[in-house]
């Protein structure tokens, strides 16, 4: 409280030398000390600096404005403040943005101008585009090979995302603000090089390290088939863990996948990765709602046509953006061990006994890996429904209708 009030002294000395103002969130003046305290206990806001421009700053990024009327600004500059500034730093900065410069204007239901237009693209497109680096990452800590043809066409490097990305700057919405998103471009790919250092991207790697955390034991029944090749550095990939070579082995029956385990806590890391980014989309979800919510409230047909422009494009892009994300963090994880499933279940199989207890096991590890049919309801690739389908028409044969439903209950097929 002591040093609450320090500050909040040496702020008001300072705007009565200075003459210094700060324009609030929400886009109308106040005084410097009504600006809102960040967690850090640093006072964010927009200020006026000594040239007659506003800079909004969160310690991380800094974007330079100038005021373009009553409520609303043009973006001049962004720059980063840190040179460890990361992609999960960026995307929370785009959507401070939105809510601290076009979020009140939307809620109020006034006319939007073409400098609101402008900011309402540049806040969603940091957004999308940091978020669009993050799924990468995933994927490439996940993705399949690229010239590996023993995967299912869903699951193909040059299938298996839908490509988002930015409109260019010459775009007729993002126009004005070509030279900070220039300066944008540069920043991002600052923050996409730096995202392995985050919490976000430490998660990510420790949940695909661990997923191919495979034995070579599993892989030296290739050695075979490509020895005479060895000389030539691209066919060691042959040997490596990965997602193609994994996919390739795992056939009913394997002698090879018995050497194959999942680590104990690749279920626990993936529910990591899992929750921190679902999380993170709560955000671009209540940028888009508000968007909707203003689009039906409006009157104005000039802010009509921004709003729906706007929903339009941004709520697609999440939806995609989403859906790469599940490939990579939910497809995958349900097609292998649905794959590992059955065969440990055809290693029940005995000429004269089967080991029922064994299927049980295998089933009910299944249905544990993938957090009780939680992961197999947000499976969206043909290839891990059918791969799915080929476990429960297995499991069924060999242990009937009722053990099956009593261990899984409902399949989603």
């Amino acid at each position: 409280m002591k040093n609450t009030l320090i500050l909040s002294v040496a702020a008001l000395l300072v705007s009565l030398v200075t003459g210094c103002r700060v324009i609030g969130f929400w886009g109308g003046d106040q005084s410097e000390n009504d600006a809102v305290p960040s967690e850090d206990g640093d006072k964010q806001g927009i200020h006026k600096n000594s040239f007659g421009q506003f800079e909004l700053s969160d310690g991380s990024f800094k974007m330079t404005c100038v005021k373009a009327g009553d409520e609303a600004f043009r973006v001049v500059s962004i720059t980063n403040l840190r040179s460890d500034v990361t992609s999960v730093d960026l995307r929370q900065f785009g959507n401070a943005i939105f809510h601290h410069l076009i979020s009140s204007k939307l809620l109020k239901g006034g006319d939007l101008t073409p400098e609101d237009e402008d900011i309402l693209y540049f806040s969603m497109d940091i957004w999308v585009g940091t978020m669009n680096d993050v799924t990468t990452f995933v994927a490439k800590k996940m993705r399949p090979d690229y010239e590996y043809s023993g995967i299912p066409d869903d699951f193909d490097s040059a299938t298996m995302f839908t490509d988002v990305k930015q409109n260019d700057m010459t775009d007729q919405k993002r126009i004005m603000s070509a030279i900070p998103r220039e300066e944008l471009r540069r920043v991002r790919a600052l923050c996409a090089k730096n995202l392995g250092n985050s919490d976000t991207g430490k998660i990510i790697h420790e949940f695909g390290s661990d997923f191919w955390r495979i034995p070579r034991e599993a892989f030296l029944y290739q050695v075979a088939s490509v020895q005479g090749e060895l000389r030539h550095h691209n066919e060691k990939r042959y040997l490596e863990p990965s997602f193609s070579n994994l996919w390739g082995m795992l056939k009913t029956n394997d002698k090879e996948l018995m050497a194959y385990s999942v680590y104990d806590n690749v279920v626990k890391d993936r529910k990591s990765v899992d929750k921190d980014l679902t999380q993170t989309f709560v955000e671009m979800d209540a940028m888009v709602e508000q968007v909707r919510a203003a689009l039906a409230a409006t009157g104005d047909k000039k802010s009509r046509d921004i709003l729906r422009d706007v929903y339009e494009e941004f709520g697609q892009k999440n939806d995609e953006l989403k859906g790469n994300l599940d490939l990579i963090i939910v497809d995958i994880p349900v097609a292998i061990y649905a794959k590992i499933a059955l065969n440990d279940i055809d290693k029940a199989k005995a000429f004269l006994n089967d080991s029922e207890e064994a299927m049980i096991a295998a089933l009910r590890k299944f249905h544990e890996r993938t957090e009780y049919g939680s992961l197999v309801a947000r499976a969206r690739s043909q290839s891990a429904r059918s791969i799915y389908e080929q476990l429960v028409a297995k499991a069924r044969s060999e242990l009937g209708d009722k053990e099956v439903e009593k261990i899984i209950g409902r399949a989603w097929l």
